[in-house]
């Protein structure tokens, strides 16, 4: 992943910076907010509670993605961490679907069982 940066503005009202750039991700996902917030923070040398990182833009299949994130000189934003898939939430689905797939059978079974009562009568 690298960045290449377009522009900054500097915002001196609300005391930030505004950052527009792209992302170069070959043979990669779009990258998330918070490797971006990392990247930016480890790039500027700034700490990352001060970047905000707004928007990600890509388009399929582009190799490329804009973005727009804030450098705040006083305020404080929350360090974004990556989402992990817990193990509960997978589990509970298997059994949801395991489940339909038990009444599917079941339904099945009834349904045979009454055409071979109609057929012998």
């Amino acid at each position: 992943m690298k960045i290449n940066i377009i522009e900054i503005r500097e915002n001196p009202l609300l005391k930030r910076n505004e950052i527009i750039g792209i992302i170069e991700h070959k043979k990669e996902s779009t990258p998330s907010k918070s490797s971006v917030q990392a990247y930016l923070a480890k790039e500027k040398k700034i700490k990352p509670k001060h970047i905000e990182i707004k928007r990600i833009i890509s388009g399929v299949g582009n190799t490329q993605s804009r973005i727009l994130a804030y450098v705040w000189k006083e305020k404080e934003v929350p360090i974004i961490e990556e989402k992990k898939k817990t193990e509960e939430k997978s589990e509970g689905k298997t059994e949801e679907k395991e489940e339909r797939v038990e009444q599917t059978k079941k339904e099945g079974e009834k349904s045979s069982e009454e055409k071979n009562e109609k057929g012998e009568k």
